[in-house]
């Protein structure tokens, strides 16, 4: 089924659902988990994927031969953004066969998983599927999700306040904007009530 059909069924269902609807078995997330699989949208699309890695090799071997022919030039800044692009697509099908979305069994999806990520990227499958697992039991849950720990980026304003460097600079300068903000406010609202 093609995405585009996939959420056209979506929507049917939800714009026929009956006006007074049968009492509802579960939460919310497993109703909505249920038209999810009754439209299609988790079921493997194998035509795609065979598409995806098709183009995205063809791509980072004109990316490879392009590196080569650009030799010791400054063409080799637009090479490399390119090959940025390409490495991302790889990461981006590495991250579809940690789901299991590509191949129908899981050694496959896992020897592709090996492939595209330490070989194709140099990033250690093992590793990312760990730390993703963790991800999905506490997502965006801090000090349980391993994708805003600490790091080179504040995902909230406790973790910017103890930062150093430009994360932290940027919450000391959104505080003192804020308090500015709340003292020309209040100057505004006394002056507004005087008249």
């Amino acid at each position: 089924m093609r995405p585009a059909d996939a959420a056209a069924a979506v929507t049917r269902q939800v714009q026929v659902a009956p006006a007074s609807p049968a009492p509802r078995r579960g939460s919310e997330y497993a109703e909505l988990s249920r038209q999810v699989r009754q439209a299609g949208l988790l079921e493997r699309r194998p035509g795609y994927y065979a598409w995806k890695f098709a183009v995205t090799i063809g791509l980072l071997a004109a990316g490879w031969a392009a590196f080569v022919v650009a030799g010791d030039s400054w063409w080799q800044l637009a090479v490399a953004v390119f090959l940025a692009v390409v490495f991302t697509q790889i990461g981006f099908l590495g991250h579809d066969a940690g789901h299991r979305q590509v191949f129908g069994t899981g050694r496959a999806s896992y020897a592709a998983g090996v492939l595209l990520g330490n070989l194709g990227i140099g990033l250690s499958y093992g590793w990312w599927v760990d730390k993703h697992n963790r991800h999905h039991v506490h997502p965006n849950t801090q000090d349980a999700d391993p994708d805003i720990a600490d790091g080179a980026l504040a995902f909230t304003a406790a973790q910017a306040r103890a930062s150093r460097g430009w994360p932290g600079w940027c919450s000391a300068a959104r505080r003192t904007c804020s308090s500015r903000c709340s003292a020309r406010r209040s100057a505004c609202t006394s002056r507004a009530s005087r008249r």
